[in-house]
């Protein structure tokens, strides 16, 4: 073999390590980002928003709702949000969570599979919803568990779901939740409770079981940041029609106890419930957001 040649094959072999070993450090760079990647998904899956980390500034308690001994109730805490399930009308008397900043968003694709929570007795089926001229509407929305795989799997169980009329399931009730998530995002964190109101008798829905259908829906904001505490309802009626207003549709927390027979936030003094809970500053929560 030549000089040429040899230098030729040692340029070539040296060539061949080079591109190895480049090679093998992007692998091990992708495989670390991988794993940091990982690392932090896990971390965020396994915490869920009712955590101590988001309430250890809190009254103990602040996530719970008080339900008058007169209304059948089931308390069922799932992952990232508490469902308070009334077995006799087949749909929640409220749910409520805490939405932090961090969990407005997120890379869980919506699930879109409404399912029977088969350790409820009393739960109905999806298909009890069908042809009924109802939407299934989440009461604590799939919207705000997109950083999760399993708080969106269970905002589809149909514990979580009450008949709602389409056009404000898609249009005023849709804004407000949007709302809500930006207030998370500014405050910080904000807790969430909703659920329907039953003011008189108004037909059920269902297939194999008899559904409640509400006349109204009620959400509760609560923002427990020392510097921008606040509480704020919305009231939005049920019926086909209505013309549900975002503005006109703010109350105080006091209405929504009063049509459900429900107690936020007993865990707060007193004299703050009071103050709070007879509050509807809407303009306040706008100006503080935009």
């Amino acid at each position: 073999m030549s000089k040429s040649s040899s230098n030729n094959a040692s340029q070539s072999k040296y060539s061949q390590i080079a591109r190895n070993v480049t090679i093998a450090l992007w692998l091990a760079l992708i495989l670390f980002i991988a794993v940091v990647l990982a690392h932090r998904m896990i971390a965020r899956d396994v915490m869920p928003q009712n955590a101590a980390t988001s309430c250890s500034d809190l009254p103990e308690g602040i996530l719970n709702i008080e339900v008058a001994d007169s209304v059948d109730n089931i308390v069922i805490p799932y992952f990232a949000h508490t469902v308070y399930f009334n077995p006799s009308r087949r749909v929640p008397n409220a749910t409520i969570y805490m939405l932090t900043a961090e969990h407005t968003t997120g890379p869980v694709p919506r699930c879109n599979n409404f399912i029977k929570d088969d350790s409820i007795a009393s739960c109905p089926n999806a298909w009890d919803y069908s042809n009924s001229g109802y939407d299934r509407g989440h009461m604590s929305p799939a919207g705000d568990m997109k950083w999760s795989e399993e708080a969106m799997r269970q905002s589809f169980l149909m514990t979580n779901v009450c008949p709602q009329n389409h056009a404000l399931n898609m249009g005023t009730w849709n804004r407000l939740e949007i709302k809500i998530r930006d207030w998370a995002e500014h405050f910080g964190r904000v807790i969430v409770a909703t659920g329907p109101i039953f003011d008189y008798p108004n037909g059920h829905i269902g297939k194999e079981v008899q559904v409640a259908v509400p006349t109204a829906f009620f959400k509760v904001i609560f923002c427990p940041e020392p510097t921008h505490r606040r509480m704020i309802a919305f009231i939005m009626s049920n019926h086909q029609g209505a013309k549900n207003k975002l503005r006109q549709s703010a109350t105080t927390v006091d209405e929504v106890e009063q049509r459900t027979g429900l107690d936020f936030f007993a865990a707060l003094d007193d004299d703050e419930e009071s103050v709070l809970e007879a509050t509807s500053d809407y303009q306040a929560w706008q100006s503080l957001t935009y």
